[in-house]
């Protein structure tokens, strides 16, 4: 009696030892293809952190080559409008951070060669960065020096006023394109 107790308490523990590793290795198969499926679909922040995309970087003397170049840059200012009506980059459009993962994508970034979003130091501007690559625009990167504050350190022309590809709330459009 003493070995048949012996015994299945030795086969429990092995039954449960294989139920184990059963479970363990249907989790391992079912996250891979729900991290497979949500990168396929564009649904990556579901996904694994190490997952995401991240933008890359670049220094404004960069950016300025590509523009001699005649390359098509585009920035985005990821400030709300009140800050971007104070002073923005020339031919920026104006995307709040809060408006990025669901205002409809501008036209502008659509076959862009390089785009730039920035902010006053870059917090906003990294993160309608990464929202951006998330949503599939290409050459996206952000700048250094960082944002607005690092483009007038270099002597670099600011503008004021909005912009006819600012996506400023329907009132502020409207009253802009009043009489």
């Amino acid at each position: 009696m003493f070995f048949a107790g012996r015994r299945d308490r030795e086969a429990s523990r092995e039954r449960g030892r294989m139920l184990r590793q059963g479970t363990l290795a249907l989790a391992i198969v079912a996250g891979t293809a729900a991290g497979g499926a949500a990168l396929e679909t564009g649904e990556a922040d579901r996904a694994s952190p190490s997952a995401r995309p991240a933008p890359g970087r670049i220094e404004t003397a960069k950016v300025l080559e590509a523009l001699a170049r005649g390359r098509r840059v585009v920035f985005v200012d990821a400030r709300e409008p009140a800050e971007y009506r104070e002073g923005h980059i020339p031919g920026a459009i104006n995307l709040p951070l809060r408006r990025a993962h669901a205002a409809p994508l501008p036209p502008p970034l659509r076959g862009a060669d390089l785009v730039v979003p920035y902010c006053l130091k870059d917090f906003r501007g990294y993160e309608v960065a990464k929202a951006l690559v998330r949503r599939g625009v290409a050459n996206v990167r952000v700048m250094q020096p960082s944002g607005l504050k690092g483009w007038r350190s270099l002597g670099l022309p600011v503008a004021r006023g909005p912009a006819p590809g600012s996506l400023a709330p329907a009132g502020l459009a409207q009253r802009r394109e009043g009489p």
